[in-house]
């Protein structure tokens, strides 16, 4: 697919992602899940696995080498904030790219599903940029070690976002670049509508949330009660692919607003998502979904490192109206009296 603009940048981008994807295809095969899910840090955002590290070293070998059109902030989690060339200031390089190179760590360190790479690019103006000024948004499906095909999405403002299917290995695309489009499903019945809980300390209250949203589109008068399916993909990359596929119709993820309770209840900080786990949210866009903070704005969060990020997204405005006010009126009290549910839980 070639675009009308930015395409010197996703080429570039493309290639950074190729490399990282040969440095952890080959250890994929060469080591098995006890090496890759090995601790190798605590990051800014995240823990960092053995599978993790080397694919920073990737990212500044590969900056060091390329001429970035008007120079570039590169913002990692492992890195933090690097601009490139060196010898530019960070105010006088022209774009900011925001990247995660192996979103869905746990999900690959066990090969079990595959994660991604993710990047988005927006002009830069400084601490200013945003999520809301991404431009180009790049994901790489990062496959297990029994595929040999991997999806790569681009997403370009007003330009849409495309697919195209490659066999990674050999450098070799398989498929025409096919434009994505999120579901036209007018509600829920027989299709995805994902509530992010991953991790122990607050299921019992994202459960309850999902149970009160969900629970009256369920035909009251069937016996069968699974019309409305779950899917935990620890990858917020996978999440956004999948809402611009027309996979899922519905996803939402609010754990920032309960670290505060499981860190009363002895669990620590609630791991959450963070803006570089957020750069491919252009992809939804473009593909038709409607992605927006959980109080309906835009998704205006910093590019850094250290942001917690809640999010709501819906594949299609009937599905939004049939939502929207309905998490609102549940999302509001438990802002306001989380630490109400401490009693039963």
């Amino acid at each position: 697919m070639y675009f009308t603009k930015h395409n010197e940048i996703i080429k570039l981008v493309k290639d950074l992602h190729f490399e990282i994807y040969d440095e952890i295809s080959k250890r994929m095969k060469k080591y098995d899940h006890s090496i890759h899910s090995k601790v190798e840090k605590e990051g800014n955002g995240d823990y960092s696995y053995n599978i993790d590290i080397f694919s920073e070293q990737i990212i500044e070998e590969y900056f060091q080498k390329k001429d970035f059109p008007g120079g570039i902030v590169i913002v990692s989690e492992g890195i933090g904030e690097k601009v490139y060339p060196e010898s530019m200031s960070n105010r006088d390089a022209k774009y900011k790219l925001i990247i995660d190179p192996v979103d869905g760590t746990r999900e690959l360190m066990y090969d079990k599903r595959s994660a991604w790479i993710i990047t988005g690019i927006a002009k830069n103006i400084g601490d200013d940029t945003t999520l809301n000024h991404i431009e180009v948004s790049i994901q790489t499906e990062l496959p297990t070690t029994k595929q040999n095909l991997s999806s790569v999405i681009v997403a370009v403002l007003d330009e849409g976002s495309w697919e195209t299917i490659w066999d990674i290995k050999k450098r070799k695309i398989v498929s025409e670049s096919k434009r994505l489009k999120a579901s036209t499903s007018k509600d829920l019945l027989h299709g995805y509508a994902v509530f992010t809980n991953y991790f122990p300390g607050a299921r019992k209250i994202i459960s309850g949330f999902a149970d009160s949203i969900v629970s009256e589109f369920i035909l009251t008068d069937s016996e069968d009660k699974s019309l409305i399916f779950d899917d935990q993909y620890i990858s917020t990359g996978g999440q956004m692919y999948l809402l611009a596929k027309g996979v899922y119709r519905f996803a939402i993820d609010f754990r920032p607003l309960l670290t505060n309770y499981t860190k009363k209840k002895g669990y620590g900080k609630m791991l959450s998502c963070h803006p570089y786990d957020l750069g491919g949210y252009l992809i939804v866009k473009e593909a038709g979904g409607i992605i927006t903070s959980l109080d309906g704005g835009v998704l205006d969060y910093p590019l850094d490192v250290k942001t917690d990020c809640a999010w709501v997204a819906y594949a299609n405005e009937n599905i939004k109206l049939l939502l929207e006010n309905k998490i609102q009126n549940e999302i509001n009290p438990l802002k306001e009296n989380i630490n109400g549910y401490d009693q039963g839980i």
